[in-house]
């Protein structure tokens, strides 16, 4: 999710919760880091709206990000680094195109039901290559027939997001977290993820991060990070409060819409928006039960290459509408 500070809790983000830098030598919970999974990853940052997302490199000319990362910027607000500290060494691209999924109806925070979630992709169409760049690799993509919630391997998810709701861009670091897919959501699909590890989970500057098969050390891209939100005990936390905020705001509301009466004023009181406490949205991240969630690849293979006029997949057959 792009880090920005919400009145209410943001869906966006998503990625990992390792603090640990990947390099050829990083041990990430007792194990090596991939290298090639970890140089198909690249930072993404906002000038503009002064917010950072993560992307993945599926071609010399096209980065895969969510759609709510490109909401309300241009083309040439954006920068890039794949380095260790990616903030201090990002630099611009040329881009010829952003383009969003029209199935996306979520705002520039990546504030979106379920359904919404399910269209968060978005495109970074490069003017030219990024090979040379960046020490990078290309992702490798998914055959179109993959149906990814059957999946039972663990994934991992790569990206530049936040230790902590209350990090900087300063100390964005490219991060990884085992995660596994806990089922689907909506139609059309979403991933829904559930980290492996204790104490550990997506934050915020996640959104467009990779998730990859953790099979045969191979960079191959399943997923795209768009959002995160809480489940268990913080879920029904939030729904405590969330509704005893909204019963307080209706109050007030109402008080207001009878002092306008007595003056004669019959101008509709807008609702007033739910505050939650900065302590409980940092809680997300970090917090074992906080649901991620993904869009397959898989199932936008053909909205990629019609959107771009890059094929990704030698052979791709769009003529069927069972690969959007």
């Amino acid at each position: 999710m792009k880090r920005a500070l919400l009145s209410t809790l943001k869906y966006g983000s998503a990625a990992i919760a390792m603090a640990t830098t990947l390099s050829a030598s990083a041990i990430i919970s007792g194990r090596p880091a991939d290298k090639r999974i970890g140089k198909a990853a690249i930072y993404v940052y906002d000038e503009k709206n002064q917010a950072s997302c993560s992307g993945v490199v599926v071609h010399p000319r096209l980065i895969l990000t969510a759609a709510h990362c490109l909401i309300h910027t241009k083309k040439n607000l954006l920068s890039f680094s794949n380095s260790r500290s990616p903030y201090k060494s990002k630099f611009s691209l040329p881009i010829s195109d952003l383009i969003t999924h029209e199935g996306y109806a979520g705002d520039q925070n990546g504030l979106q039901s379920s359904t919404q979630s399910a269209g968060d992709l978005g495109l970074i169409v490069l003017s030219e290559s990024i090979l040379g760049k960046f020490d990078l690799v290309l992702a490798d993509l998914p055959p179109i027939a993959t149906d990814a919630s059957d999946l039972e391997y663990s994934l991992r998810i790569i990206g530049f997001g936040y230790e902590s709701r209350s990090a900087t861009h300063e100390t964005a670091a490219k991060r990884e977290l085992l995660v596994s897919i806990a089922g689907t959501i909506a139609k059309p699909t979403a991933l829904r993820l559930e980290s492996l590890e204790e104490k550990k989970s997506a934050c915020f500057g996640d959104s467009g991060s990779g998730v990859f098969a953790d099979d045969d050390h191979e960079a191959r891209l399943v997923g795209i990070v768009c959002s995160i939100k809480p489940g268990g005990k913080l879920a029904e936390e939030f729904a405590a409060k969330s509704a005893a905020a909204r019963a307080k705001n209706e109050e007030k509301r109402q008080k207001q819409i009878a002092k306008n009466l007595k003056k004669g004023i019959t101008t509709p009181v807008p609702v007033i928006p739910i505050n939650l406490s900065e302590g409980l949205l940092s809680r997300v991240c970090g917090d074992k039960d906080t649901v991620t969630q993904a869009i397959p690849v898989a199932r936008h293979l053909c909205w990629i290459q019609k959107a771009t006029s890059i094929s990704l997949v030698s052979g791709l057959d769009c003529s069927s509408s069972g690969v959007k």
